[in-house]
C-alpha cells in the first residue's frame, strides 16, 4: 500500500507541475527556440553523384557527416539506400540517414526512417540503436508514452546492447 501511496504523490506532484507550467505559458516557451532560429530541414534530393562505387559512396557520406552538413550527408545516404538496396552497408546507411535527421530536429521524419530500418533489416546490428533513437525521437517531441515504450522495447529486445544501457538511462529522466 505504500508504493501506491507513493505512486499517487508522484502523479499530483507531476500534474501539478504541469498545471504550473502550462497556466503561464511556460510549456510553449520550452518548444519555442529562442531567438530567430529557423528549424533546418533536409530536401531529399534524387541523383547520382560522380562515384558510383558503393562503399566510396558510403565512406564520402559518413565523411559528411562527421563534419555536421547534415543536408549533404543526407542526400548522399539516400542515395546508397535508393541505388544500392542489397549492399551489406545499406541498413548503416539508412541508419546514418534517420541520424541525419534526428540531427537537425526533424524527429518525425527521423522515426519514419528509423521505424522502416527496423522493419526491413530486423537481423541488423543498427536494429538496436535506431529503436533506441525511435523512443529518443519520441521524447524530443515530447510524446512521452511513446517514447517509454520504444526505450522499454531496447531494454526487453536487446538487454545486453549498449542501447539498452542508454535506454536504462534515458528511462531515469522518466522518473
Amino acid at each position: 500500500m505504500p508504493f501506491v501511496k507513493n505512486y499517487l504523490y508522484k502523479i499530483i506532484f507531476l500534474l501539478t507541475l504541469i498545471f504550473f507550467f502550462v497556466s503561464c505559458g511556460a510549456i510553449n516557451d520550452l518548444k519555442k527556440p529562442a531567438g530567430n532560429y529557423k528549424k533546418p530541414t533536409i530536401p531529399i534530393v534524387q541523383g547520382k553523384t560522380e562515384s558510383q562505387n558503393p562503399i566510396d559512396l558510403y565512406k564520402k557520406a559518413r565523411q559528411i557527416f562527421i563534419k555536421e552538413n547534415y543536408r549533404n550527408a543526407a542526400t548522399l545516404f539516400t542515395e546508397f539506400v535508393k541505388n544500392y538496396p542489397n549492399d551489406t552497408l545499406v541498413d548503416n546507411a539508412a541508419y546514418w540517414l534517420g541520424e541525419c535527421y534526428y540531427s537537425t530536429g526533424d524527429y518525425n521524419k527521423a522515426i519514419l526512417i528509423f521505424k522502416d530500418l527496423v522493419r526491413k533489416y530486423p537481423k541488423s546490428e543498427k536494429t538496436p540503436d535506431a529503436t533506441l533513437k525511435t523512443g529518443y525521437s519520441y521524447y524530443s517531441l515530447y510524446e512521452l508514452n511513446r517514447a517509454h515504450h520504444y526505450l522499454k522495447l531496447v531494454i526487453t529486445k536487446y538487454p545486453f546492447s549498449p542501447a539498452a544501457q542508454s535506454a536504462r538511462s534515458k528511462i531515469g529522466d522518466f522518473e
